[in-house]
């Protein structure tokens, strides 16, 4: 079993150093700036707190759990060895905002984290680079140690996933969002909504979402999308979206009437 240092808090440091901790794995230290954050976090890990990021723990593997643009300055201030291999947990960011590590990799897993929810890891898919094959080889052992099925992407590909999953989540979120404030400024009940999110989310087991797509645009109700941009009219944000994600609608489907 391999030993692991965790650099970080937040929803990504916490979500996998819980997945570790229930594998087995050997926590060897986790340290972040936010002290209050990374000593609750310590506690329920049962992991020691590193106090200066100098002081990182030798470990076969260290995570670098941090905000994107925070990757390179926390790299290039932590110790250098040949023994460990450093990985960030970045979709977006290349292997040489690792320098200056010999040995750099990618250990990303394509799900959405946060700290106060358990993650269901079950086909969570985790996306690895590295700059050599042992190393590859190193971050495929820990992917099966965490049934977590691995799949090697290079930089291309993986902005191309990263930009995907924030349309695929980040944004449908937001229209999640934006549908529960509607419903709640008119006095109903946004939950009303839940049972048809969970049944969008699943026709996509069975057939494609272009297969899947209802509702007005799909019908091209151009007497229905009229009302509901003028039941928008004092929400001009929220009704130049609903406009654009109609023509788009529109758009996508134009070859099937024509």
């Amino acid at each position: 079993m391999y030993s692991v240092s965790i650099i970080g808090s937040g929803n990504v440091a916490a979500r996998l150093g819980h997945l570790f901790r229930k594998k087995k794995f050997e926590l060897a230290g986790i340290y972040s700036r936010n002290k209050n954050a990374v000593n609750a976090l310590a506690v329920e890990l049962k992991v020691p707190v590193v106090q200066q990021l100098k002081d990182l723990p030798q470990a076969d593997l260290t995570i670098l759990a941090v905000s994107d643009n925070a990757i390179t300055h926390v790299a290039s201030h932590m110790p250098v060895n040949s023994k460990t291999l450093v990985v960030h947990t970045s979709g977006i960011t290349t292997l040489d905002a690792l320098m200056p590590h010999e040995r750099r990799g990618v250990f990303y897993p394509l799900q959405s984290l946060s700290k106060n929810k358990e993650t269901n890891w079950d086909n969570v898919p985790l996306l690895i680079e590295t700059t050599n094959r042992k190393d590859e080889e190193l971050l495929q052992s820990v992917a099966l140690q965490l049934t977590l099925p691995c799949h090697i992407l290079n930089y291309e590909q993986r902005q191309y996933i990263h930009l995907a999953a924030v349309f695929a989540n980040n944004f449908t979120n937001r229209l999640y969002a934006i549908a529960f404030e509607i419903a709640g400024m008119h006095g109903l009940d946004p939950t009303l909504l839940t049972p048809l999110i969970q049944e969008t989310a699943a026709k996509i087991k069975c057939m494609s979402p272009h297969d899947a797509q209802t509702g007005p645009a799909r019908r091209r109700d151009s007497a229905t999308i009229e009302q509901h941009v003028d039941l928008l009219r004092q929400h001009s944000q929220y009704r130049q979206l609903y406009e654009i994600m109609s023509r788009s609608i529109i758009e996508a489907l134009a070859s099937e009437s024509a």
